[in-house]
């Protein structure tokens, strides 16, 4: 009888143990009784769309152009920082789209008119040199000391505040065999002002180049910005190269290499 007694506690103190541990394995998540967490989203690079399609077709206008590539002015830094790298040659694809819609045959594009042999000289009426100039104003992106870790064990630093972009779109017609300038139009690009906060740690306060590099939502922010510059650049060329104007200008040029 004392037998049974005993066996009959521990079975029920056996029982007991068992309901709590259940109820502990339910309650720290690994019975499934919690709701997942949700998954952290990643932000990613976005690629912006440097792409322009002319509004129309004309006829041929019975003037050659040698077009030399659209750039950026040499004393732009950031030519070679993606996504400004990828806006300037892309206009440069875009710009023969757009001339020969215009009706004008072409030669080249050219890097530069060092690339221009006798036969691109002799065969052209114009060149064309387009023109980017822009100006990057970070003078009120400022950085931070953040409480955090940085890769050396010291602080980091992240940076905020706004950045300006300012510009101009020339265009400049040459005389192909002397390079007597015929024509020069400068046209301003409209003002943007971008709000920006890194999320990246930098273990020393970072350059604007340091952020596009390194940090995917400054990077989109400026993407964003230049995609919106690009079909306006573009427009600027489809409104102001008119094959009428362009006739005058290649008499002008004839007559600067000595023709008559």
């Amino acid at each position: 009888m004392n037998f049974f007694k005993k066996t009959t506690v521990k079975t029920a103190l056996s029982l007991v143990a068992l309901g709590l541990f259940s109820t502990f394995f339910v309650a720290s998540g690994k019975g499934g009784g919690n709701k997942p967490k949700e998954a952290k989203v990643v932000e990613t690079r976005v690629s912006p769309r440097f792409d322009y399609t002319p509004p129309s077709k004309a006829e041929k206008a019975g003037i050659t152009l040698a077009l030399v590539k659209p750039k950026f002015a040499k004393s732009f830094e950031y030519s070679t920082v993606s996504p400004f790298s990828e806006f300037a040659q892309n206009m440069g694809n875009d710009y023969e789209e757009l001339l020969t819609s215009k009706g004008y045959s072409l030669r080249g594009p050219f890097l530069s008119r060092d690339e221009m042999v006798f036969n691109d000289k002799d065969q052209s009426n114009l060149v064309l040199e387009p023109a980017i100039e822009v100006t990057v104003n970070t003078s009120n992106l400022k950085s931070q000391q953040v409480t955090s870790f940085s890769a050396n064990g010291g602080v980091a630093y992240r940076a905020s505040g706004q950045i300006t972009l300012t510009g101009q779109f020339s265009f400049v017609l040459l005389s192909p065999k002397r390079n007597e300038k015929v024509w020069v139009k400068t046209l301003p690009l409209e003002n943007k002002t971008i709000m920006l906060t890194s999320k990246t740690n930098f273990d020393a306060p970072p350059s604007f180049s340091d952020l596009m590099r390194e940090d995917v939502g400054v990077y989109n922010e400026v993407a964003k910005a230049l995609e919106s510059y690009y079909p306006a650049t573009l427009d600027l060329g489809w409104r102001f190269l008119e094959p009428a104007e362009l006739q005058q200008f290649s008499a002008d040029a004839k007559k600067a290499d000595g023709g008559n």
